[in-house]
């Protein structure tokens, strides 16, 4: 009887190996690597998500930096009378230049621009264009045209300045 309790006892242990391993075990393991793929597609999308709002924070830094949505004009002639204000210079006149395209063919972005006259010193003229290009708005400085006004010192000016903006 020994040897045949032995058998049965090997029997059943081999028995429950074979139904543990195969009922048991592999599908834990299947299940196990299904949600480890699972985490390594969460990361990724989490990272992509990241990168996303990275992204709008910055596209809405710049939008931010645009002149408003269909007042371009109006409010280039403010900014560029405000920092003309703001550097002391003398303004002769200030007029809207109309709009140019730039770019590439196919993608050309939209600038329209200003003109301003103005008397001064070459000190002057420094402070105006310092301020243009460090606005928190999108300006940027397309020529500039110096003058001499006529029976002044050398040292007086009357720079002639083009200044565009992108529009919407």
């Amino acid at each position: 009887m020994d040897k045949n309790l032995l058998i049965s006892t090997a029997v059943i242990l081999l028995l429950s190996a074979f139904i543990g391993a195969n009922f048991i075990y592999e599908p834990k393991v299947r299940q196990l690597k299904n949600l480890e793929r699972i985490l390594a597609e969460e990361k990724e999308l989490g990272s992509l998500l990241d990168e996303i709002a990275t992204a709008e924070k910055r596209i809405g830094n710049y939008e931010t930096r645009l002149m408003e949505k269909g007042k371009e004009e109006a409010e280039l002639l403010d900014r560029v009378r405000d920092i003309a204000n703001e550097a002391a210079v003398p303004v002769i006149s200030i007029t809207p230049s109309g709009q140019r395209q730039g770019g590439r063919k196919g993608n050309e972005p939209q600038f329209i621009s200003v003109r301003i006259l103005f008397g001064g010193s070459y000190h002057q003229l420094g402070r105006f264009i310092a301020r243009v290009e460090s606005s928190e708005k999108f300006m940027r400085i397309e020529s500039i045209r110096l003058t001499g006004q006529a029976g002044t010192p050398s040292k007086s000016l009357m720079p002639e300045v083009e200044i565009s903006t992108l529009r919407h």
